[in-house]
């Protein structure tokens, strides 16, 4: 099934809707192998198809002898003349990579491509996934034929998109072959440097299984019994996860060169020893212009890295982005969510809640420091006081943050944004804005002296630089200029007077305070 249109409301990263379901166009797509008919037998089928109510066929997956039936020597005619059929009908075509079945003459002249069993012994020819993912000649032969397809039918009209290979780890999700144990051995020794470090965090004195060459390290083989190295197995599930991983990133790469704009790039199937959430999240070909929230879209989403294509989102009615990457820690790529007033793009003015839109990524900030927010209209969030930013950076590690572009007029609404996010060293800012109000003697726990920043009424930990302070020079009307903040004593910016007069100074042991930049 293929939206057309996302629902109007929410999404979140089960993809449900937080509103109900209307989608404009409902489609339904199925499997069709056109290898398996007779030519003649193909414009009935799809015409019978359209009566039915299905618009999409995905097709190839299994035909990679359809256009190379020898090594190095490729034909097109065969699914050239199936795609312009479907134009003339009206069908959409998802168009498969074919390497999930390599052809006879493959497997036959290159038997290093096979996966094998535990015990060694090779799968042959004759079923499906029989090869593995590490073999540098599969890989290489595998880019080629990807790549004589995507150029050949990338811009064909009758695609709407393109499937990677089928079913990663289905059939078989372990992978014992030669090519296997070197990269196995790779992936080890990049990861932990010297057989020293590998020893300890494998626990190798138990059972004698200390290693002391790299050529004694292996995947896993047949040994009596059932009792296997747990360390050993996880880092082998990880190695087959990451293996599957790098072997769809490869295919796909290729045909981002040669699609045309609007299809999209997927995989399908959920299989053992494949963490599908460490692929790309790409939102290429997604419509957003009716979705009012996307709320919590990718929260926990811990392994995902890339956040792409999402550029040319239309945002304009979205009031909420509370949550969107909220824990997406291992996040490196996001290629772009700057605005973009004259073509509608990543359109904030209707955002009202950021709140924890970015909580506790990690590795993303050293990237480029989440440039892309400097412009975004951050109006109707700064009248939702207390809640329009709360968490919004919190436990990032954002390191240097320029809010130059933001007109945020009410303080209050930032409360909570950067709470520790202890990375932070440089701030730049508006100098027209206003950051500090005062609170009331009402507004100030008792227990502040004892408990730091967290009890002050806006609740803020430590390592939030966004706090509501009292005792600092110009602040007696009860708003401090963030000029007048820059040039104060900060040992003396948290006091206040309590209830009975007496002068109380917090401590802020634990605050890192950032350099703030006025432009």
């Amino acid at each position: 099934m293929i939206s057309e249109s996302p629902p109007p409301g929410g999404l979140s990263n089960k993809g449900e809707s937080t509103m109900a379901y209307q989608w404009k166009n409902y489609t339904v797509g199925v499997c069709y192998y056109p290898e398996h008919w007779p030519e003649e037998m193909w414009e009935s089928d799809l015409t019978r198809m359209l009566a039915a109510g299905i618009t999409v066929v995905r097709v190839a997956e299994f035909a990679w002898s359809k256009v190379e039936p020898r090594e190095g020597e490729f034909t097109f005619d065969f699914f050239q003349r199936f795609l312009d059929l479907c134009e003339k009908c009206g069908m959409k075509v998802i168009f498969g990579t074919p390497t999930a079945t390599p052809p006879a003459w493959l497997t036959r002249k290159y038997p290093e491509v096979l996966n094998s069993t535990m015990e060694g012994v090779l799968y042959r020819h004759g079923g499906r996934r029989h090869y593995n993912y590490n073999s540098p000649v599969y890989r290489r032969l595998c880019a080629r034929i990807v790549e004589q397809i995507a150029s050949r039918y990338g811009q064909h009209p009758a695609i709407v998109g393109w499937q990677i290979d089928n079913e990663l780890n289905c059939e078989t999700d372990e992978f014992h072959s030669e090519a296997d144990g070197n990269a196995f051995r790779q992936y080890l020794r990049k990861k932990f440097g010297t057989l020293d470090a590998l020893n300890k965090a494998m626990g190798t004195t138990f059972w004698n299984q200390t290693y002391t060459h790299w050529a004694e390290v292996d995947v896993p083989r047949l040994t009596p019994g059932t009792g296997r190295n747990p360390h050993i197995m996880v880092e082998y599930i990880r190695f087959v996860s990451e293996s599957a991983i790098s072997f769809c990133e490869m295919q796909a790469a290729i045909l981002r060169l040669w699609r045309k704009e609007g299809d999209f790039i997927t995989t399908n199937g959920l299989f053992a020893n494949y963490y599908t959430n460490m692929l790309s999240f790409d939102g290429l070909g997604i419509d957003v212009s009716d979705v009012t929230s996307l709320a919590e879209l990718l929260k926990g989403a811990t392994s995902l890295q890339k956040f792409i294509n999402v550029a040319t989102w239309k945002t304009d009615n979205v009031t909420s982005m509370h949550s969107l990457l909220e824990g997406t820690s291992a996040m490196q790529t996001i290629d772009s969510m700057e605005a973009d007033a004259t073509n509608g793009y990543w359109d904030t003015s209707q955002v009202t809640d950021f709140g924890r839109l970015f909580y506790g990524m990690g590795n993303f900030a050293k990237l480029n420091n989440y440039s892309f927010v400097k412009d975004w209209d951050v109006t109707s969030a700064s009248s939702n006081a207390g809640e329009g930013f709360t968490g919004m950076f919190a436990r990032s590690s954002v390191q240097a943050l320029d809010l130059s572009g933001w007109n945020m007029p009410d303080a209050a609404a930032i409360s909570g944004m950067l709470e520790e996010a202890t990375h932070l060293s440089t701030l730049t800012l508006s100098p027209s804005i206003v950051l500090w109000r005062a609170p009331s003697a009402t507004d100030i726990d008792p227990a502040v002296e004892t408990a730091g920043l967290e009890s002050i009424s806006t609740r803020l930990a430590p390592g939030s630089i966004f706090k509501m302070v009292t005792g600092i020079a110009g602040a007696a009307e009860g708003v401090l200029d963030i000029n007048e903040l820059i040039s104060c004593d900060w040992e003396y910016i948290i006091r206040y007077t309590d209830e009975n007069g007496k002068e109380v100074a917090v401590s802020y042991t634990h605050l890192t305070l950032p350099t703030i930049l006025l432009v």
